[in-house]
């Protein structure tokens, strides 16, 4: 799966849209871009930690890849 996870957009993960909104604005537009951020990062960004992980379930679920 080459560049698998770098052409997921986060679009196609179907997270509400606050969530979405929040990532987008902070440059996290694809999964590999959640993947590379890390959990930490998205407690960093004041994502809650329901909504990492419904964020590492959809990424897990399109790519393959987990969110550690």
């Amino acid at each position: 799966m080459c560049g698998g996870a770098s052409k997921v957009m986060i679009r196609t993960l179907n997270l509400p849209s606050d969530v979405e909104s929040r990532l987008l604005s902070n440059g996290l537009g694809t999964a590999q871009a959640l993947i590379d951020e890390g959990k930490a990062g998205l407690e960093a960004l004041g994502i809650s930690p329901d909504d990492i992980l419904g964020i590492s379930e959809a990424v897990n679920k399109e790519t393959g890849m987990a969110i550690d």
